[in-house]
């Protein structure tokens, strides 16, 4: 996905932005759903800025992630 093409944040964190399921038994009893959440929320505004930005023409999630770092 673009979110791990930009390689700004954790696997984890872009796991629990998509909500895929934890497929390790254990570790899904501990995971909360606000976990990565400032992490996500800068995710999400990067992401719209990116969409914004796609509209002139198409640039590579990891090209615009070098020159648009998240805040």
């Amino acid at each position: 996905s673009a979110l791990n093409e930009s390689a700004l944040w954790s696997k984890d964190a872009i796991e629990r932005q998509m909500s895929h399921k934890e497929r390790n038994g254990v570790r899904a009893a501990y995971v909360h759903k606000a976990e990565h959440l400032e992490a996500r929320m800068e995710m999400m505004q990067w992401w719209s800025d990116y969409l914004d930005m796609s509209r002139e023409g198409y640039v590579a999630p990891y090209i615009y992630a070098q020159r648009h770092k998240a805040a």
